[in-house]
Parts: C-alpha cells; sequence; structure tokens
C-alpha cells in the first residue's frame, strides 16, 4: 500500500492531466483506491494504518478537486505556474459585470416574490439556474480550449469569470433550499 503524495491529483488516478475529465472514471478509480488504502485494511499495524489515513486525506483533497470543474482548472493553471489568488483580484470587463448585476437583481427580485407567490417564484428560479448551467458549459468549454491550446492568460480571464458564476449558482441553489422550506 503506497501512493506517491508528491504525484500531482491526476497521476493519483492515474488519468491524463486536462480539463476534460471523464467523472465516472473519476468516481471509479476514487473507490477502488478508497478500498486499497482504506486505514481499516491495516487495524494490526499502527504506523501502515497512520500511512493510510494520510494517503486517504491525500486521495479526497485530490478528488474534490477534480471532481469540480472550477477547482479543477485552478488547479491546472497551478500546474502550468500560473497565480490564481483570485482575492486580490476585481473583474474588469464592463459587460460581464453588468450581466452579474442584472443577474442579482433578478435573484433579489425572486426571494421578494417567494414571499407572495412561491410557484412563480420556483419558475423564475429555474430560469435563472438553467442560465446559470447554460453560462458555465460555455465558459469552461472556452476555458477547456484555451487551456490546451497553452493560452494560459485567457484561460486565467475565464477562470476569474468562472468564480462569479459559480458563487451566482450557490446563491441559486440557497434560494432553492428557501422555496422547498416555504
Amino acid at each position: 500500500m503506497s501512493i506517491d503524495l508528491n504525484a500531482n491529483y491526476f497521476q493519483l488516478f492515474d488519468l491524463p492531466q486536462g480539463f476534460e475529465l471523464d467523472l465516472a472514471e473519476l468516481k471509479s478509480r476514487q473507490r477502488r483506491l478508497q478500498l486499497e488504502l482504506h486505514p481499516d485494511r491495516h487495524a494490526g499495524d499502527e504506523r501502515a494504518q497512520r500511512l493510510a489515513v494520510q494517503y486517504t486525506a491525500q486521495l479526497n483533497q485530490a478528488f474534490e478537486t477534480l471532481k469540480s470543474p472550477l477547482l479543477r482548472a485552478e488547479y491546472l493553471l497551478q500546474l502550468a505556474g500560473v497565480d490564481t489568488n483570485y482575492d486580490s483580484r476585481s473583474h474588469s470587463d464592463p459587460e460581464f459585470l453588468m450581466a452579474q448585476m442584472e443577474q442579482r437583481e433578478a435573484l433579489e427580485a425572486l426571494k421578494a416574490e417567494a414571499q407572495q407567490d412561491a410557484d412563480a417564484a420556483e419558475r423564475g428560479l429555474q430560469q435563472l439556474q438553467r442560465a446559470q448551467r447554460e453560462q458555465a458549459l460555455a465558459l469552461y468549454a472556452t476555458f477547456s480550449q484555451q487551456f490546451e491550446a497553452g493560452d494560459y492568460s485567457g484561460a486565467e480571464a475565464l477562470l476569474a469569470r468562472a468564480h462569479f458564476i459559480e458563487k451566482f449558482g450557490r446563491q441559486l441553489r440557497e434560494l432553492e433550499d428557501y422555496l422547498l422550506d416555504l
């Protein structure tokens, strides 16, 4: 039992390094490795059990990173030597920022509408969720093309947009939970 803790996440799962990923294959390999590395398999050997815990933690972190398009994109850019610290950056595309503001306003309007007409709010929410999914799919398809072409600065700019889109998706899911509770 051992994995190379210095291997990148794609290597851990023996997958090709790239944005396009077969998520079913990732999940299958994760399950196989979890069974192989599970600490309970080494109950009699304290050192092996500690190593298994380390390996499992690394495996879980790698899986969570690769299954998320946003985290996978960030990770790929990091592997390519691109700084992906977005906390200190702002987005400068006025058209994109305006679209984000309009989406946030629509979300706030749905929250207010939920008190009056939950069914209408649910229909509006579904429209926003569809639009957000389509926007994310298009963005990640373009990211993949740019990354594979070696255009890391273009891919990085798209990743900044992806943060906005993913945050909006989380806010939509929160509203969905709220509507379910009404």
